[in-house]
């Protein structure tokens, strides 16, 4: 049969039934393998014949039991009516990760570009920068998430200046900043420690 393509990730937080991504936090990925097929497919992982069960309107085929984690390389077979089993399919290789990254150094600074008092790593307790950029570190490999006073809230991330910025404007009074890293998997780490924060006006 055909290679497979691509699979159905259903665990949060990156979900996705056509996925290509190399690495899922779902143990028991289901197969992309077409729909409505009249053989009899069969999983192998890793090269063992695998119990997976086949659900012809979504076209999937998914392991019973879950994955280990680590890499694996995804084959199946067809088997007709005679009990004629084909060859092997070309390999989807993939990695299960289940395991979070650890939390993230609580913040300490951040960038205030904003009024008569301005600092790349700020450590003023209050500022009339209606979007202080977090100071999170630069280059990072996860994603990393903005909480403020606990709710997630969207904001952009520079990889060349570390700050993580909020997309729209904080109201007056006193916030608290954490942040959280996800990895390729879609595992989302602890929050950081908080970073308290007071937005007064000019």
């Amino acid at each position: 049969p055909a290679a497979p393509t691509s699979y159905n990730d259903d665990v949060a937080a990156v979900t996705n039934t056509l996925s290509t991504a190399a690495a899922t936090n779902a143990t028991q990925p289901g197969l992309n393998i077409g729909t409505g097929l009249t053989d009899t497919p069969k999983l192998y992982v890793d090269g063992v014949l695998t119990p997976a069960t086949y659900d012809a309107v979504t076209g999937t085929l998914t392991p019973t039991a879950p994955l280990s984690e680590g890499a694996h390389a995804l084959t199946y077979t067809l088997t007709n009516g005679a009990g004629t089993e084909s060859a092997k399919s070309p390999a989807l290789n993939l990695s299960v990760d289940t395991t979070a990254p650890a939390a993230p150094a609580t913040p300490t600074t951040y960038k205030d570009d904003v009024g008569s008092v301005t600092g790349a790593a700020s450590t003023a307790g209050t500022t009339d920068d209606t979007t202080p950029g977090i100071n999170v570190g630069v280059g990072l490999t996860d994603t990393p998430k903005l909480y403020v006073d606990g709710v997630l809230t969207p904001a952009t991330y520079d990889a060349v200046t570390g700050t993580l910025t909020p997309n729209s404007p904080l109201s007056n009074g006193l916030h608290n900043f954490s942040t959280t890293l996800t990895d390729a998997a879609g595992n989302e780490s602890a929050k950081s420690g908080v970073l308290p924060i007071t937005k007064q006006s000019p």
